[in-house]
């Protein structure tokens, strides 16, 4: 009898061993990330990542909190996207990843509804050869978008007055309007028109604003002088602008 016990706490034992060993939890916390401390968490997740092993049914686990990443300490690869940017126009394919997995498998990244704020211009995450990988509970976005936007607040042929978007950051010069963010500012803006009420995107241009003499009326408030005579534009619709070279992109898979 005692021997069937004590064979039946050795089987309970292993078994325990076994289920523990195949569901490791890997917390960022504990290799330096601290969240809601607004400090680049990038290379302490980077080493979180690096133990993540492939055999092993892993979870990442990200505490609560805000999560900030700087293309400073990000991985960079030479990545061919299609869609993207051609060579001309972009002729380094070299890309700056905030969250790079190479090789991994079996990982379940558990943010705990945590907040994801990336900075500058990168791939926010790129899984090259991974499988069986799964995102929950994160939401993610940049301290600065590439996208700008303005909402038209008063239209009429020779003057426009906008409410540029708080996320768009702009600096008026020698009269005319110049978008920018961390690290980077836009030169040559592509733009689509939006209207709300039907949700319709139309492609339009920047060049009548480019044109225009643009003056700050208060925070946020622009105005524009020039011609309008042949625009569009409406009390309500949004203006949207961006880069029209797509040097990186959201996110990334290699299969």
């Amino acid at each position: 009898m005692f021997s069937l016990h004590k064979t039946l706490l050795c089987l309970l034992f292993l078994g325990c061993t076994v289920l523990c060993r195949a569901a490791p939890i890997i917390n960022v916390s504990d290799f330096g990330a601290a969240p809601n401390s607004f400090t680049d968490a990038t290379t302490f997740v980077k080493n979180a990542i690096a133990k993540c092993k492939p055999d092993d049914q892993t979870t990442l686990l990200f505490p609560k909190g805000r999560y900030d990443f700087w293309p400073s300490e990000a991985e960079e690869r030479n990545y061919y996207i299609s869609n993207t940017s051609t060579e001309v126009e972009s002729p380094s394919k070299l890309k700056r990843i905030g969250l790079l997995f190479e090789g991994k498998r079996n990982i379940i990244i558990e943010g705990n509804g945590s907040l994801f704020i990336f900075h500058g211009k990168m791939i926010t995450w790129a899984f090259d050869h991974c499988a069986d990988i799964k995102l929950q509970n994160i939401e993610i976005d940049f301290e600065r978008p590439t996208m700008s936007e303005m909402t038209f607040q008063h239209v009429s042929d020779s003057s426009i007055t906008v409410l540029i978007h708080p996320d768009s950051k702009y600096a008026i010069i020698n009269d005319t309007l110049q978008w920018y963010g961390e690290g980077w500012c836009m030169h040559n803006n592509f733009a689509i028109l939006v209207n709300p009420v039907d949700s319709t995107f139309t492609y339009n241009s920047w060049k009548p604003f480019h044109q225009a003499k643009a003056s700050l009326l208060s925070n946020g408030i622009v105005e524009f002088k020039g011609n309008f005579k042949k625009q569009v534009y409406k009390k309500g619709t949004i203006l949207t602008m961006r880069d029209p070279i797509r040097d990186h992109v959201g996110m990334l898979a290699c299969l």
